[in-house]
């Protein structure tokens, strides 16, 4: 199976999850590309508009091909930008920051609910992503890891379970409470 096939396969799940555990635990003294030059994505009330990737399409090869990236960012992400902006239109959430419109929207308007969402969930993901992201994470997130699952190992077969088990996009997020 290649690499296409296996994103369209698990609606992304299956990368983000052995993939973007690596990057996001990347070791903190491993500078991320261009991380100086790029502002996070904003919540600013405004029409939300698509995030620039801090990175080439083609940077985080092998894992994610040019072609992925460029449909993914371009257009898949820039969808739920245009929806959510058509979606908040003539609501009390038009001109609303994303923070707040996810802390106030119910399941009674799918619409503005499933477009945030999937916008923010992008926007974050983009900036977990790093080419000098990989492997096993060290320090206190490696400890505290293997600490609740046992091993690293152990623990990407669950986020993987917990993900495929999902409706959906099969977005899963690992939280320290």
């Amino acid at each position: 199976m290649n690499k296409r096939s296996f994103l369209q396969k698990f609606a992304l799940a299956g990368a983000s999850l052995w993939f973007l555990p690596q990057a996001l635990f990347a070791s903190p003294t491993e500078a991320r590309a261009s991380e100086a030059e790029v502002e996070p994505f904003a919540f600013n009330p405004q029409d939300f508009t698509l995030p620039a990737l801090a990175y080439a399409t083609d940077a985080l090869e092998p894992h994610f091909d040019k072609m992925t990236m460029e449909i993914h960012h371009t257009k898949h992400h820039a969808a739920y930008v245009k929806n959510l902006n058509e979606a908040v239109k003539n609501t009390a959430w038009a001109g609303a920051g994303l923070d707040k419109i996810l802390a106030e929207v119910t399941a009674k308007f799918p619409a503005i609910r499933n477009n945030a969402g999937g916008h923010y969930n992008h926007s974050l993901f983009w900036t977990l992503l790093s080419p000098q992201g990989g492997g096993e994470p060290t320090g206190k997130v490696g400890e505290a890891i293997k600490a609740t699952f046992g091993s690293f190992q152990t623990f990407q077969e669950q986020f993987q379970k917990e993900a495929l088990s999902r409706f959906g996009s099969g977005w899963v997020w690992l939280i320290k409470k």
